[in-house]
């Protein structure tokens, strides 16, 4: 069940040469200097042509070029964010590579900051990520903030919110993050400078990168390597499951089929494996064997999540777009009133009244894509519905054998049992 929290986390060797944890687990400054060495003294001019023939994208969920965003800051008096916030619960990644390669991911975040001539870098980071790190982030002169743990804290203007304000809700702006803007009305004036939000992991691959360039971080045959979220789960008695997340570097373009054996994880009769976290993509049987990352299958924040034979993608996609509907800022109505009419939709599908046929309720979903398409303050309600929809379309025949009164998953006789 998606809504479940696993039993436990492992961080697993690397699959290939190990990157990111190349100074073992838990390295401290002394460990990461004596593998990585110092930081090489290269202009910005160098390390931006290097980043950009790396082809470097965001880690953090939207896959945006590392590049583009960094030249795209005015530069001085802005600020650096890292952003491990990790809003998606089913995501461990930024955690793990937190304790484990803290340092790595400074020495980005200060690489950053030398390009856009910051005079600032923050970590926005969970509790437990603060707790371990944050002695090493202030004697490297970084701030910390500590992220709630709400999914929508992770958003980018919600991360500048909370750094800025303290309210780790999105924010309503005309220009983008990364240039000043004028915020506020009256005597509530103010100017924000300029603020660069990256993925944590993102910012430990530009440190690499500084160190050893873009053919080397190419070499994998995609654009690097990946931190994923890996779900090995089993059922249990009462039709539960027990869950165990793996952390795993790999390199782009692996496969799920790949990822698991390598990983030795019991993989078979899985009827569909969700890639990405909530706002992600289903994969069905013969998307197993595809590449994973942008020549591929969108691996978004890494998540990897596959449904058990007691599960249906129908009734766990309804799930996940009830708690996706929860989780919104209460700022505007696509929020407000567009995601829970969002969810009741699905939810129709998932337990039918048969008050409407499963293609009228996909036809809804559709309608409520066009009226909600880029009218929020963020981007939630816009990837909340096309989850939706894309899981409405996905399981369209699962929907016909609710309407019916059946369901694929195999504990489930009846719609009696679909909670």
């Amino acid at each position: 069940m998606i809504t479940n929290l696993p039993a436990s986390v492992k961080i697993r060797p690397s699959i290939g040469a190990p990157r990111l944890f190349a100074a073992g687990l838990r390295a401290d400054s002394h460990a990461h200097a004596r593998v990585f060495g110092q930081m090489p003294q290269r202009s910005a001019a160098e390390l931006l042509a290097e980043i950009e023939a790396s082809g470097l994208d965001g880690r953090g969920g939207a896959g945006f070029a590392a590049y583009r965003k960094l030249v795209s800051t005015e530069p001085r008096n802005s600020t650096v964010i890292i952003n491990a916030a990790e809003g998606d619960y089913l995501s461990y990644k930024d955690r793990v590579l937190l304790e484990n390669a803290r340092h790595l991911v400074f020495d980005g975040a200060q690489l950053a900051a030398q390009m856009v001539e910051a005079t600032r870098i923050v970590l926005f980071a969970r509790a437990e990520s603060v707790y371990a790190v944050a002695a090493d982030a202030k004697a490297r002169g970084i701030e910390v903030v500590e992220a709630p743990g709400t999914f929508i804290s992770g958003e980018a203007s919600a991360v500048v919110n909370a750094v800025l304000t303290g309210t780790p809700k999105p924010f309503d702006h005309v220009k983008h993050l990364n240039t000043s803007e004028k915020t506020g009305t009256g005597f509530r004036t103010r100017r924000r400078g300029p603020m660069l939000v990256h993925n944590a992991e993102t910012l430990a691959h530009l440190a690499l990168i500084a160190r050893y360039g873009a053919t080397w971080f190419r070499a994998t045959g995609g654009t690097g390597t990946r931190l994923f979220t890996v779900y090995e789960r089993a059922i249990t008695n009462g039709n539960g499951s027990h869950d165990i997340a793996h952390v795993v570097e790999a390199p782009e373009g692996i496969t799920v089929t790949a990822l698991y054996e390598k990983l030795g994880l019991s993989f078979a009769d899985n009827p569909a494996v969700l890639i990405g976290g909530l706002q992600g993509r289903w994969a069905e049987p013969h998307d197993y064997a595809q590449p994973l990352g942008t020549a591929g299958i969108p691996t978004a924040a890494g998540i990897i999540y596959p449904l058990l034979p007691t599960e249906c993608v129908l009734t766990e996609g309804t799930r996940a777009v009830n708690y996706l509907a929860a989780q919104n800022a209460q700022q505007c109505g696509p929020c407000t009133n567009g995601l829970p009419a969002l969810a009741d939709v699905l939810a129709e599908m998932a337990h039918p009244s048969l008050r409407y046929s499963p293609d009228q309720l996909t036809g809804r979903i559709q309608q409520l894509q066009v009226q909600l398409a880029g009218r929020g303050i963020c981007k939630h309600p816009d990837a909340t519905v096309r989850f939706a929809l894309h899981t409405a379309q996905l399981a369209a025949r699962e929907a016909e054998l609710h309407a019916h009164g059946q369901c694929s998953a195999q504990q489930v006789r009846s719609l009696v049992a679909v909670g």
